[in-house]
């Protein structure tokens, strides 16, 4: 019942806003294969970035590229794997996930930067700036009516 009335509240996307809430930081580790890591999504990033949680990004392919994009802060290299992007010189990523850890837990204004980071971050993809990118990429130059109300 719980579950179904948060469905009418606010959708499935509500359900995982309010779960994400519960915890002091987030962990996305980019996927294990190279198509994904050189083509994915930065989705899950920015979905858990929308609840205002701190998330901490492995600066690996895609994501990389996004940390490097926005200037994120919170962004780490996991060493046990040597994962890197290809041809990555950028050495400004705390160097594993143990230390960046430590840095959120005991610096408030760490957890602060690398929530509003993340809020910036997530009010780029939101439905109507994604539909406006995808209609320009298909070509369109026309006007762009703004009538999305999840913005």
């Amino acid at each position: 019942k719980i579950y179904q009335q948060t469905l009418e509240l606010g959708g499935r996307g509500y359900v995982y806003h309010k779960l994400f809430r519960y915890f002091d930081a987030l962990v996305v580790y980019i996927k294990g294969w190279d198509p994904k890591q050189k083509y994915g999504s930065v989705q899950r990033i920015v979905n858990q970035m929308h609840s205002g949680v701190p998330v901490l990004v492995e600066a690996v392919g895609i994501f990389e590229s996004l940390v490097r994009q926005y200037h994120y802060s919170c962004a780490f290299v996991d060493p046990r794997t040597r994962r890197r992007a290809h041809g990555s010189t950028n050495n400004a990523y705390y160097p594993n996930l143990t230390h960046l850890l430590a840095r959120v837990r005991d610096d408030y204004g760490l957890r602060q930067t690398c929530r509003q980071e993340g809020l910036q971050i997530a009010r780029h993809y939101t439905p109507s700036v994604i539909g406006k990118a995808t209609l320009r990429a298909a070509g369109y130059t026309g006007e762009i009516e703004d009538r999305c109300e999840w913005d």
